[in-house]
């Protein structure tokens, strides 16, 4: 695996303290006057990166090790708050985080450290009443006697050990563009004879070869925050800035996602026996998988992890009735055994709920969503449903809440049917039109 969930998660730190940088520091111009020594460039910033460095080697078997280095000048109060304590984000099951540092420079030279001792590991808030529902954990790190004037500096490797594909991998990186940077630099190792998609429409990396391998590097400089935009606009028009895959094409993914869904399908008396009861007195296919819908959607209740934060594979259908609640990937895969109980077949469907899918990098890191299309006449027609709004009616998908514009999308099962973008493809035809689905995150 290589996705941190739209961005690279080896600088999550940096993306949850994002905004709360822009807007103390917005604060903070209103507070106190300025200062009367001449103005330098992001003087008004709460913090500034010095430096940004990314780097991350991939193996052929889809193992890989991620080095983050950050150094950041804390320009006032506000900055203390945002970066006062940083939290990484890693899958517990797969990967091993190792922080190697966090310490303090003092202008007058002096380093101080936090001890190691002090991080701690949370199941993030959404998972406090269930922590063993996810492998997502976070490390919270209080960084000791930071204050205004002083620079921050940290430096984390995160190990993949086992692999979410074995034999692939996938990356993808958006610079920053909310935040002031000085220098932002990314390498990407891999092995020289592997074959990947690549896509960097705008900054193109220098290409070095060493024995057996191939680094790619990007080096962006001066970044100035622009503030004038909204984020989700912007990176739903431009896209990640570096896209990177091993997978050949989307029925490749299609095929790999079906898989992982499959082996959670069971349909055992427990899920058999409920869907017995709910379509009692139903005659119609319709009908069935409405009142199955209707018990998915309200009685399941919605636990908000996106695709791909700790892991792709839903829970088994039986374990998600017992427990009475999931995230996406849960809630389809158990009213897809519904259906699949009551003779109805369906197939999981990935989202990608905040931007425009690109058909030039298939890669699963464009999607954080799954929903369920379900065939429930004798035509090739399928009905669109997510069981993770409660109060959305069967059959129903609205446009509200900014999910009305273009997204992508990916209809999988083994044989290899793939949809995408507003595509359907299927082993036995070529490319047949199908309406655009509501994707909700």
């Amino acid at each position: 695996m290589s996705y941190r969930w739209s961005w690279s998660h080896a600088l999550v730190a940096f993306l949850l303290v994002w905004s709360l940088v822009c807007l103390m520091s917005a604060d903070g111009l209103a507070q106190a006057p300025a200062p009367s020594k001449p103005k330098t460039a992001n003087a008004e910033e709460a913090a500034v990166f010095e430096r940004i460095f990314n780097r991350v080697r991939f193996e052929n078997d889809g193992t890989e090790v991620s080095e983050t280095e950050a150094v950041i000048r804390i320009q006032s109060q506000a900055g203390v708050e945002a970066f006062g304590q940083l939290v990484f984000g890693y899958s517990s099951a797969t990967e091993k985080l190792e922080v190697e540092y966090v310490r303090v420079r003092k202008p007058d030279g002096r380093v101080v450290g936090t001890p190691e001792s002090t991080a701690q590991d949370f199941a993030p808030d959404v998972l406090r009443e269930a922590p063993m529902y996810s492998d997502y954990r976070q490390r919270h790190i209080s960084v000791a006697a930071l204050e205004p004037g002083d620079t921050l500096e940290y430096r984390t490797v995160t190990r993949v050990l086992t692999p979410l594909a074995g034999g692939n991998f996938w990356y993808e990186y958006t610079f920053p563009k909310g935040v002031a940077v000085a220098e932002d630099r990314l390498e990407i190792d891999i092995p020289k004879a592997r074959e990947v998609k690549l896509k960097t429409p705008t900054r193109q990396p220098e290409i070095q070869d060493t024995g057996d391998r191939r680094t790619y590097t990007w080096v962006v400089k001066d970044i100035r925050p622009e503030r004038d935009k909204d984020k989700d606009e912007m990176d739903e028009a431009t896209g990640p800035d570096v896209q990177l895959t091993t997978f050949t094409d989307w029925k490749q993914i299609a095929q790999w996602y079906a898989k992982l869904q499959g082996e959670r399908m069971t349909v055992d008396d427990s899920v058999r026996q409920k869907a017995h009861e709910l379509t009692k007195g139903a005659d119609t296919p319709t009908e069935k998988a409405r009142r199955l819908y209707d018990f998915v959607a309200r009685s399941v209740r919605y636990v908000s992890i996106s695709l791909g934060v700790g892991r792709y594979q839903p829970h088994a259908a039986s374990d998600v009735l017992q427990n009475g609640y999931g995230d996406c990937k849960d809630k389809h895969t158990l009213f897809s055994a519904l259906l699949r109980a009551e003779g109805i077949q369906s197939y999981p469907v990935l989202i990608g709920s905040d931007r425009k899918l690109d058909a030039d990098v298939p890669s699963p890191a464009q999607f954080d969503h799954v929903i369920t299309a379900a065939r429930l006449g004798t035509g090739t027609g399928l009905t669109w449903l997510d069981t993770t709004p409660e109060v959305t009616p069967f059959a129903q998908q609205t446009s509200g809440g900014g999910v009305g514009r273009q997204r992508g999308r990916l209809a999988a099962d083994a044989r290899g049917f793939a949809g995408q973008d507003l595509h359907a493809l299927h082993p036995r035809r070529q490319i047949q039109r199908v309406r655009r689905a509501r994707c909700d995150a």
